[in-house]
């Protein structure tokens, strides 16, 4: 070939421009060079020429999608198929060079968004979806989502997952972390696809428990392109930082009522949230109107909370409360004059 030339092949079309001879061996060429995927080679091909430079306009790809050239096994452009489905690029250095265009790889990792980590049939839970507060629980997952910190006599937890990535997913696993031994267990406990984006696993009869262990997890997805992404199953503390949540399994019910309990105030800085405090409890616009209720006494300590309007006492003994229906809650007060 010389001077500017047009060659076609199946759907791809070359137009060659160099001012010398330029013999060009075709190796490989994808049967529909737009339909290739990330990382797919979709051309390989021998050139050899005396030409000072040489310019390659390659028809048939997708347009807006980045190609990586290679000349001998080294990346020399990247460049961007164009409206028509055009790529271009220029090579300056001769002889025999051997020449190969690949779909680029993704550089973006599988995203991860957990709706779900409870029993599906149970009530209560943190109104936010966990970890921020921007996406409220609702539908399905609006109920049973476990509290932080609590103590469930299940023995299980059922975890759902949305997990997204452009170029297919690998694999998505359940990474369980015994807090109390200080102990992972990885690459054991695989999720399964449910439906379109949604991946599920229910560790009842896979993952064995014991009382009295904190348990939490990780979610670690990967792609066909080797993009990993690690979710950390975390809540907002009172200083609205990141930090992991934990949950005891198999604990033995314990009956609460007639049990008397305790003011006590507690700190944190974030003012009005709904799910910040120890065991998703919130806070209401001051840094003094919301303590907790304890089944332990305070000794001589001064617990202390005051406000205009509204105090609130989050019930937050770390116990396994018996099914019950709540009928009466007493308020005993004890008071004196302070002069």
């Amino acid at each position: 070939i010389s001077g500017s030339s047009w060659i076609q092949f199946n759907t791809t079309y070359f137009n060659i421009t160099a001012a010398n001879p330029i013999d060009i061996n075709l190796s490989f060429l994808h049967e529909n060079p737009s339909m290739a995927t990330s990382g797919q080679k979709v051309l390989d091909f021998v050139a050899n020429s005396t030409a000072p430079s040489v310019g390659f306009s390659i028809g048939g790809f997708s347009p807006g999608t980045t190609y990586i050239v290679k000349r001998n096994n080294t990346e020399i452009d990247a460049p961007v198929a164009n409206g028509a489905g055009y790529i271009y690029f220029i090579n300056t250095i001769w002889t025999h060079k051997h020449f190969e265009i690949y779909v680029t790889t993704s550089v973006s990792p599988p995203t991860i968004t957990l709706n779900f980590a409870g029993n599906l049939s149970d009530s209560g839970g943190p109104y936010w979806r966990p970890p921020g507060e921007s996406t409220q629980l609702t539908g399905v997952w609006s109920n049973g989502y476990y509290t932080n910190n609590s103590w469930q006599h299940e023995d299980w937890i059922y975890l759902n997952a949305t997990v997204v990535d452009a170029d297919g997913l690998s694999n998505v696993w359940l990474n369980w972390y015994n807090q109390t031994s200080d102990t992972w267990t990885n690459w054991t406990y695989a999720f399964a696809n449910t439906v379109g984006n949604y991946w599920g696993y229910n560790t009842s009869g896979n993952i064995p428990v014991s009382s009295g262990n904190n348990y939490s997890f990780n979610i670690f997805a990967n792609d066909t392109t080797g993009s990993t992404v690690d979710y950390a199953w975390e809540k907002l503390d009172p200083s609205l930082f990141n930090t992991r949540r934990y949950v005891q399994l198999d604990c033995t019910p314990v009956n609460i009522s007639y049990k008397p309990y305790y003011f006590y105030d507690t700190s944190y800085s974030a003012l009005d949230h709904a799910d910040v405090l120890k065991h998703d409890q919130g806070t209401n616009g001051t840094l003094y109107n919301a303590g907790f209720l304890h089944s332990i006494l305070p000794g001589s300590t001064v617990e202390e909370r005051h406000d205009f309007s509204f105090l609130g006492f989050h019930f937050n003994n770390d116990s396994c409360p018996e099914s019950f229906t709540l009928e009466n809650i007493y308020h005993h007060v004890w008071m004196s004059t302070d002069d």
